[in-house]
């Protein structure tokens, strides 16, 4: 018999966190300060804190995560996610309507991640079987985009109609919040606070005060803190991205779910250049030899403004760990020296002639597996094209570009969102 696993690797886990940028920092940053546990006494999924708020425990079942897609995996923990971040466990504690506030609680959450961060129904949901507005009132006119109580108070019977749960809020219980929070609200910036801000103070769910009740006024205080529009907060550097995406290959498994209760809040205001010293950092370096990094730089217009940044981020990579090859690229493809910080070229724009170069690298065996990351930042728009593994692909595009011209599943990031 084989024996059940009981946690993502590290691959795993930060192949979900890289999925999860493309819809909202909250939701990446949360599942990092968390533990992906297997249980297979999980009907699906679920959030589960222990006796002492530590730590957050994403709970899934083994074979329902294996079998589905990552999209679908994706959705799953947003679900999770804003249960949490929307304080839904006070709503399920001490209730005797049990299968009553899970479908009003699904139906909040399901919608929000269609109607305001992307995901597609059939792509989550092909059955049709989860909680939506028309599986759970077919028969009713109701209003989209209301809070729970509104939909909980719509369904007029005690077992609710026949639809299936993304998750199981058997674990909730209403203590989730206020750790959470708290340490969202430390490693979010305000601006990315203040995106998520309607949602949270439209859905956010407030126990009731009791004047007797100390504990639930203490609860009542734990919510989001968000900054005034006149502050303004400096937006993030690109070269964020990349340094983030480099730590996968400085943890360990166990490393990856350690730092929730290892971060110190005394250093918690420290920029995130700072560095450290520390017990727990455990290089990682891949199974076979150093992980290959490609970059690319676009040649061929205003992109020459980027260039020293983009040395410089490939040039931060340690080469303990990485094989770094730089190029930059117009209609061709052109080799550039570290050392020398040349850029070629200066023509049109041709971007399949990336993943080209790449094969032919493979072919004449300069590289031995498909490189682990490709960097390409360009101003330039060029023929749909395909990819080998697009989820590697990460692309840093100016305000002149189109989403058709990207392999889809690849990583996609705006300049004009960051500094």
């Amino acid at each position: 018999m084989v024996a059940e696993r009981s946690s993502l690797s590290a691959d795993e886990f930060f192949a979900v966190s890289r999925q999860l940028e493309q819809y909202h920092s909250v939701f990446y940053k949360l599942w990092e300060l968390g533990k992906p546990v297997f249980d297979s006494r999980i009907p699906t999924a679920a959030v589960q804190f222990d006796k002492q708020g530590n730590c957050i425990n994403f709970l899934f079942n083994p074979t329902f995560w294996d079998n589905i897609s990552e999209i679908k995996r994706a959705f799953v923990v947003c679900h999770e996610c804003l249960h949490v971040i929307l304080n839904h466990g006070i709503r399920m504690k001490d209730t005797k309507v049990r299968k009553v506030c899970n479908i009003a609680l699904d139906v909040v959450v399901n919608h929000i991640l269609l109607d305001k961060y992307g995901f597609h129904r059939k792509e989550v949901d092909e059955s049709n079987i989860f909680c939506w507005l028309d599986t759970v009132f077919p028969h009713k006119e109701v209003q989209s985009n209301r809070s729970f109580e509104y939909y909980f108070n719509q369904i007029d019977t005690v077992d609710g109609p026949n639809v299936t749960l993304v998750d199981s809020h058997d674990h909730l219980d209403g203590s989730e919040a206020a750790e959470a929070i708290d340490k969202l609200n430390d490693s979010l910036t305000d601006d990315e606070k203040e995106s998520i801000k309607n949602i949270v103070e439209k859905y956010f769910e407030k126990p009731e005060e009791n004047a007797d009740d100390e504990k639930a006024r203490t609860e009542a205080g734990s919510s989001w803190h968000f900054v005034g529009k006149k502050q303004v907060k400096k937006k993030p550097k690109w070269e964020t991205v990349i340094k983030r995406w480099s730590q996968k290959f400085t943890r360990t498994d166990s490393d990856v779910f350690e730092h929730w209760i290892r971060l110190n809040r005394r250093i918690v205001e420290l920029p995130e250049d700072v560095i450290l010293p520390t017990d727990i950092e455990v290089e990682n370096k891949p199974e076979k030899g150093k992980a290959n990094v490609y970059f690319f730089m676009d040649s061929s217009g205003s992109c020459a403004s980027f260039a020293a940044r983009f040395f410089h981020a490939a040039e931060s990579l340690s080469s303990k760990k990485f094989n770094i090859y730089l190029f930059c690229f117009d209609t061709r493809v052109y080799k550039v020296s570290l050392k020398k910080r040349r850029l070629y070229g200066f023509g049109g724009t041709r971007f399949d002639i990336m993943e080209q170069y790449i094969q032919e690298d493979l072919k004449k065996k300069e590289i031995k597996k498909y490189p682990e990351g490709v960097f390409v930042l360009s101003d330039g728009i060029s023929s749909p094209f395909t990819v080998q593994d697009a989820k590697r692909w990460y692309w840093f595009l100016t305000e002149r570009h189109r989403l058709d011209c990207i392999p889809r599943g690849s990583h996609v990031f705006k300049l004009t969102d960051f500094e």
